[in-house]
């Protein structure tokens, strides 16, 4: 993975790409070898974030506190997320942009509730660059630590294909067998 590739997996991660961004910066980890390999993953990496980040800051900020009553916005976040992240924002201040950075699942939906509640640009911009300088080169790090295991398993897994196909279908059973338990016994529930 190049970094310029590597900026805009970061950028789109967790929105148009179905991959969270801990996941896009463990594999770059992975594909580390030296030192200005690691400056310019590092760098794509804080660059791409900081832009996504923002836009889900600027996209509140537009918003305002109307935000939180729009119902495709609810939907997408969840309600629950949405109070979270702003109980967060008022209670924590702007430094609830550092703990969002850590919590999985919270940070679009804090740098939103940021930007509506007024939080300013230059104070976002600050602590998410702070969270995003120590953030992104852990990430990194770790990626690295795990390369060898990492590349090793991926070994396997190309020389047993068959298996790993019979694995994720009976989790996909697994998943659907539960699933269709779940909405009988709702069923059940409803009739009764």
């Amino acid at each position: 993975m190049t970094p310029f590739l590597f900026f805009f997996a970061c950028l789109f991660s967790g929105t148009l790409l179905p991959v969270p961004e801990d996941a896009t910066l463990l594999a770059a980890g992975v594909a580390i070898v030296d030192l200005p390999s690691f400056l310019g993953m590092y760098l794509a990496g804080l660059l791409g974030l900081l832009g996504r980040d923002g836009g889900f800051f600027m996209a509140g900020k537009a918003a305002g506190e109307g935000l939180f009553r729009i119902p495709w916005v609810v939907r997408i976040f969840g309600q629950e997320r949405i109070d979270e992240a702003r109980e967060r924002v008022n209670a924590w201040g702007s430094k609830a942009i550092v703990g969002a950075r850590l919590a999985f699942g919270m940070r679009s939906a804090a740098f939103l509730v940021a930007g509506a509640v007024g939080v300013p640009v230059r104070t976002f911009l600050f602590w998410d660059v702070l969270a995003l300088s120590i953030w992104v080169p852990l990430a990194l790090v770790l990626g690295a630590i795990v390369r060898e295991p990492v590349l090793a398993g991926m070994e396997w897994v190309q020389e047993h294909p068959l298996l790993l196909v019979s694995l994720g279908l009976i989790l996909a059973a697994a998943w659907l067998t539960s699933e269709m338990a779940r909405r009988a016994e709702q069923a059940d529930e409803v009739v009764a």
